[in-house]
Formats: structure tokens, sequence, C-alpha cells
């Protein structure tokens, strides 16, 4: 009963309401006041402000009739001084009673863009408001045109930043923009940190436990498009996070189809011993490292790598090594890899002799960049002539590169006592955006104008590592 008494006084209230506006604004003014604003949308002069005033007597409440009178003052503005400050209230009104109809914050919006130059620090908190109520109702068409705007007349990154924060899919835009008009490349290392933190949310937001594979297979995709732009920016982002979120899909054995890369992709993360431990046990108990084929072995020894437990997995090794009697077709892969955990182990511990017989064992089967990148590296320590040619294989300083075609990957490996990457980038035609990838995650990014030169820090723990080199074009 007390429900139903709820609902008719709800209901008794609307139809008051409905009473007291038709009492208010009869048929006839509703019909004389669409007739005013229409004419005053068609009119020039002083006559659409002679019409957009009637409007807005006949109905002080419609928003559009305020933005109609914002843009007549706009139009005298020139001639009159006093019409600007007038436009600028008729603005705020319009967002003030439409700031949940899509057209009307926008509309605003885009016209404090234009204007910004002019705009008083209050005029700028009002476009900030129409901004922030505009863009949750913005697709990517009308975030462009928005962003175009405010690139030609505004530029206050702090901003569109705010802006924006309430939809950071929209910040990969705002980063786009700011390196195509050559703006301060902090301002889009900031922009990117926000759109990954935002694409970490989203492959997160559900637990792993209820997620069905497609969803898996998206969080993953998002997941990967994450290169670590706060390694730049210096804004907070959470690393651990992203690191966490891949060892539950792992606990809850989400990944079925690409295992063991995601596993390897976690070992390469992860430097805590307890929880390489801990999901090592897990993964046995399930039987996922028992098997006797090359990639279960491979990630068992893997797992005892990153534990440092390096006379067991030394054990393990030779021993799987003395029971080889041929190596099928499709396995060479993952037996390359078992192989190449000893030689990392023995270059560690300079037991150099032994790391190169085993690498001239697997230059029989394979010549991989893998194992020619520490031939190349052990003969050079060992002072010995190196018949193997590396491709794409650095290991000196400076590294000298021809962006032709815009994009180059090699492999390089630190000279002996160094712990950085230097570049010389030709021809001297190059022009745009240059981007330095470690290991597929943003090590460098700089504007270039002809030749450039870089000198990039490298970890402390490995000495093998993937680069690529981009430009991009303006």
């Amino acid at each position: 009963m007390k429900l139903k008494a709820r609902v008719f006084l709800l209901f008794l209230l609307g139809f008051s309401l409905l009473l007291a506006l038709l009492c208010f604004f009869p048929r006839a003014n509703f019909l004389d006041f669409r007739a005013q604003y229409l004419e005053g949308v068609k009119a020039r002069g002083e006559k659409r402000l002679v019409f957009a005033r009637r409007a807005l007597r006949l109905n002080p409440i419609y928003p559009h009739t305020h933005l109609l009178l914002a843009s007549v003052y706009l139009e005298t503005s020139g001639r009159d001084p006093a019409a600007f400050p007038r436009a600028m209230e008729e603005l705020r009104r319009a967002v003030a009673l439409g700031a949940y109809r899509g057209s009307i914050p926008w509309e605003a919006f885009k016209v404090y863009l234009t204007l910004w130059p002019f705009l008083s620090p209050e005029d700028r908190e009002a476009a900030l408001r129409a901004g922030k109520f505009a863009v949750p109702r913005m697709n990517e068409g009308r975030v462009r045109e928005a962003l175009d705007l405010w690139a030609k007349f505004c530029r206050d990154f702090d901003f569109m930043f705010s802006v924006l924060k309430k939809r950071p899919k929209y910040m990969a835009e705002l980063a786009r923009v700011v390196y195509e008009k050559g703006m301060p490349l902090r301002w889009r290392w900031r922009a990117l940190t926000e759109y990954e933190t935002w694409l970490l949310k989203e492959a997160s937001r559900r637990d792993p436990a209820s997620m069905d594979p497609p969803q898996i297979k998206r969080s993953l995709f998002l997941m990967d498009a994450i290169k670590l732009y706060h390694r730049l920016s210096g804004e907070p982002f959470e690393e651990k996070f992203y690191r966490n979120f891949l060892e539950k899909l792992l606990y809850q054995g989400a990944l079925k189809t690409q295992r063991k890369e995601y596993i390897v992709r976690f070992l390469h993360l992860s430097r805590n011993k307890d929880r390489i431990k801990k999901l090592m046990a897990y993964l046995e108990e399930r039987g996922l490292l028992s098997g006797r084929d090359f990639s279960s072995l491979f990630l068992r020894e893997f797992f005892l790598f990153k534990l440092r437990d390096f006379e067991r997995m030394e054990k393990e090794i030779e021993e799987f090594r003395g029971g080889i009697r041929w190596i099928k077709k499709g396995e060479t892969e993952d037996y390359v890899k078992v192989n190449l955990l000893l030689v990392d182990y023995f270059y560690q511990e300079n037991l150099l002799l032994r790391a190169s017989s085993i690498l001239e064992e697997l230059l029989k089967i394979s010549r991989s960049p893998e194992v020619l990148v520490r031939m190349k590296r052990i003969k050079e320590m060992t002072g010995e002539d190196c018949s193997c040619e590396a491709p794409d294989f650095h290991h000196r300083n400076p590294v000298r590169l021809n962006l032709h075609h815009g994009r180059v990957r090699f492999y390089f490996s630190p000279p002996v006592g160094s712990r950085k990457l230097e570049l010389e980038v030709e021809p001297p035609e190059v022009q745009g955006l240059l981007q330095v990838f470690l290991d597929g995650k943003i090590a460098s990014e700089t504007y270039i104008k002809g030749r450039a030169f870089l000198s990039l820090p490298l970890p402390a723990e490995r000495d093998f590592f993937a680069v690529e080199v981009k430009a991009i074009h303006r």
C-alpha cells in the first residue's frame, strides 16, 4: 500500500507541474516563441538581435536562445566593446540550462576554444565546465574537431588534459595532435600515460575467473598495447598492477592458448622470488611443467633461471642434452631456448669456453639472431675470430642507422664495461618523431630534423636487447 501511495503522489505532483507550465506558457506563446527563434536564426544584422530578444522574453529557459544571443553579441563586439561580456554571460547561461543536452555544451565549447586568447580567468573556468559536459557525449569526429581548434587557438595543455580526463580513451588523439603540431613531448607523454592507465583499467575491469575467452583475449590485447610511457613522463602508473593482473590470469588457468608466451612475459616482469616460486608450484601441481616435451622443459628451466637455482638447472639441462637422439623439426626453437638458458648462466659465471661449445652445437641447427649475437659477443671477449656474421646485430657504439623506410629492427649487446646504447640516425632528410623501443617498450622519443644523436641508458640485469627505431613523419 505504501508503494502505491507514493506512486500516486508522484503522479499528482507531475500532473500539477504540467498544469502550472501550461498556464505559464500556453500553446499560443510557444508558437510565437518558435516563430521568433527561427526568424532570429535566419535573420542578419540588427533584426537578428531583435528576434533573439523576443524569443528570450517568451521562453527564458530555452538554452538555444542564449546560444543564439551569444553569437549575435559576438558579431557586434567589434564595434561595441560591451557586447563581448554579454556574449560570455549568454554562453554561461546556455551551458547552465542545457548542460545535459549534447549539442549545447559542444557548441559553447567550440566558441570558447576559438576565443581562448581573449577569455578572462572566469571565462576559462566556464570553458572548462562546458568541455567537461561536452566530452562524454562527443564521438571521435567531434574530438578531432575540438583538438584541431585547441591546437589552432588555445594550446593550453593542462586545460585540454582536464577536459579529456573524463574520457581518457581520447588521450591518444591528444598525444597525436601534440606531436603533429610539434608541441612539447612531455605533454604527449602525460597524455599517453593517462591513456595507458585507462587501458590497464579496461583490461582488468573484471576478475579473470568470470571472463570468457573473448574477454580474456580483449584484455590481453589491451595489455599488449601498453608501452609504459610513464617511464618518460614520470607520472604515476600501476606497473605492479599490470604484472599482478597477468599473474591472476595465469592462476585462473585462463590462458589455454598462448599460455607459454604469457608465462614467459610474467617471468620477465617479475623479480619477486616468492611469487615466482608460488606460481611454479601451482603449475607443477597441475602437471603443466612436468611434460617431457621441449616446451615444458623450457618453462621449467626458465623458472629455475629466474629463481637463480643454477645448480639444479644445469643438472637437468645436461641430463636432457645427454638423452637427445634427434630433434623434430617443430621442436627446434624450444630446444634452442633451453640451451640458451645454460649459455646465459655460463656467460654470467664467465665460463665462456663452455658457453661457446654449446653455441657451436646450436649453430649446426639454428642461425637465429639469439644464437648469433651470443656467439659474436663471446668470441669478441675471448679474442677469437668469429666466422658467423650476425644479421641485424650490433655490439659497438655508436650504431649508425638509415631510416629511409621509417623503421629499423636489430639486436644490441653493449660493449664490455658500457651500459648505454648510442644511436646516430641518418639521413638528414628524415623529419618528425623518432621513437626507440627496447624489448617492445618505449625507451626514448624525440623530435628530429636531419641527423640525430641519442645516448640511452640500458638496464643492468641484461646483456642482449631487441631494439626497434621508428621515424613517424608529420
